[in-house]
C-alpha cells in the first residue's frame, strides 16, 4: 500500500531527482511531482510524493530540512 504526501517549503532551486534522494530518509519513494508554474515555468515550492507503507509510518518519521528550510508534510 502506498500514501501520497504534499510536501511544503521546498526550496525553489531543487530538482525532482534531488528531493527524491532527500525523502528516501522518511521511506520508500514511490513517485514525486513537483508543481510548476504554468505560465512561468518555475517551481511553486510544493509537490506531492507517493510513499510505500502505512500513513502512521511515514507521518511518524516526517522531519527533513534541506537548505535550512523545514520541509512540511501532510497527508492528502
Amino acid at each position: 500500500m502506498s500514501k501520497v504526501v504534499f510536501v511544503g517549503n521546498v526550496p525553489y532551486n531543487m530538482g525532482e531527482e534531488q528531493l527524491i534522494e532527500a525523502f528516501k530518509t522518511v521511506g520508500q519513494v514511490v513517485g514525486f511531482r513537483l508543481v510548476f508554474d504554468r505560465d512561468t515555468g518555475k517551481p511553486k515550492g510544493y509537490g506531492f510524493c507517493e510513499f510505500a507503507g502505512t500513513a502512521d509510518s511515514i507521518l511518524n518519521s516526517c522531519s527533513v530540512s534541506i537548505s535550512d528550510k523545514d520541509i512540511l508534510f501532510k497527508l492528502v
